[in-house]
């Protein structure tokens, strides 16, 4: 691969090898949020995106589109092992990404968000067929997962979705678990929310790559997706370290990690049961190791 960017000039930077014996083993991922075209349209209504050109926003994405142009051509420069993409609108994929990638020999998988969270665009996996043979292939919406786990929890807010992929490498005969999830955004404003769905899909990871073990099988394991948080977030020392103490737990109550502009209004605190419904479901906060 050309280490400079044919579009945008930029550079891939190569980390030092730890193991020169692996070289040949390498794998790479590339992680994207794309802007769903449910999002961007109306957004341009509102008078955002000011500064993209109109040529790179059309409403109708073909194959002609610029838009798609670029991203195409970043995938063809990166031709990376596997994909993952967020805010994929499910036209895009199924009449047009779909069929392209084929092209630079991928396998596609796609999971549309649940349909009432009201947001038509979903999450999307890739992968180098000649690379991987897919062992199997789970989509489950984040709530699923939850009726699997904690059957009595009363909270069912978690229209996201996850795809759990395993994938077998054709050489070394490895299992490769790759997550693939997009966090609720939600504003920034139900960080309860935001650390129960992560604490579901590391849940769902751990269990999947716990299974295969015990199957014999020697698993490797990587969680891609948009978060939608920074590091002072409590949901961000959760996935960072696999469980909340008490100073992230009391967070959690309020949003006083979160930077305000002087002329906004500072939302209430979290309702105190939603903490409790978390702090409750201890089992969830279990790190993937």
């Amino acid at each position: 691969m050309n280490s400079e960017s044919p579009s945008l000039g930029r550079k891939i930077v190569y980390a030092d090898r730890r193991n020169e014996e692996c070289v040949d083993r390498d794998i790479s991922l590339v992680t994207y949020n794309i802007l769903a075209d449910f999002y961007l349209q109306p957004a341009r209504t509102k008078g955002n995106y000011k500064r993209c050109p109109k040529e790179y926003a059309a409403r109708h994405q073909d194959k002609d589109c610029l838009r798609h142009k670029l991203l195409f051509t970043e995938f063809q420069w990166l031709d990376a092992d596997i994909v993952c993409l967020q805010e994929v609108d499910p036209p895009y994929f199924n009449d047009i990404l779909k069929g392209e990638m084929s092209l630079l020999g991928y396998q596609g998988l796609f999971a549309q968000k649940d349909k009432s969270t009201g947001r038509l665009e979903g999450i999307a996996l890739f992968y180098k067929h000649e690379k991987f043979d897919l062992q199997e292939a789970r989509k489950m919406i984040i709530n699923e997962i939850a009726d699997e786990i904690m059957p009595q929890a009363e909270c069912r807010e978690f229209g996201e979705v996850v795809i759990l992929a395993t994938l077998r490498d054709k050489i070394t005969k490895t299992l490769l678990v790759i997550g693939n999830t997009h966090i609720l955004w939600g504003d920034l404003l139900k960080p309860v929310t935001q650390a129960c769905e992560i604490a579901l899909v590391t849940q769902a990871l751990r269990d999947k790559v716990a299974s295969l073990k015990l199957q014999g099988e020697s698993v490797a394991y990587i969680l891609c997706g948009d978060f939608n948080i920074d590091p002072p977030y409590p949901a961000y020392e959760l996935l960072n370290r696999g469980k909340l103490d008490e100073e992230h737990f009391s967070k959690l109550q309020t949003v006083d990690y979160l930077k305000f502009p002087k002329d906004f209004i500072k939302p209430q605190q979290v309702q105190l049961p939603q903490v409790l419904t978390f702090q409750n479901s201890a089992l969830l906060c279990d790190h993937v190791r």
